[in-house]
């Protein structure tokens, strides 16, 4: 998740330059209007990019907390079982 985080702070820094340069654009410098449509597309590659890997992430670790719920229903069952044996042991050893 760290990197996920890292990549958003990149982009927002990205973004807030390119506003930044929009802001300053005098007349219609067209060098200036490229380079900005370039660093444009560029984030939204990377925005895109950001986007599956959060979809990603977020669908591993659905299936990492349904694994843990399945897993906590075997150890409850051991539990019990456990439980009970030893209730047993100890009956046949008060016996």
């Amino acid at each position: 998740m760290a990197n996920v985080e890292s990549a958003k702070q990149r982009l927002e820094q990205a973004v807030n330059r390119l506003e930044t340069a929009v802001g300053s654009l005098s007349g219609g410098d067209s060098g200036k209007v490229a380079a900005l449509e370039k660093d444009r597309a560029r984030l939204q590659a990377e925005l895109a990019a950001l986007q599956t890997k959060h979809d990603d992430l977020a669908s591993r670790f659905t299936e990492s907390q349904d694994a843990q719920a399945a897993l906590e229903k075997v150890i409850d069952k051991v539990s019990e079982r456990l439980d009970t044996t030893i209730g047993r042991l100890k009956a046949v050893l008060d016996s």
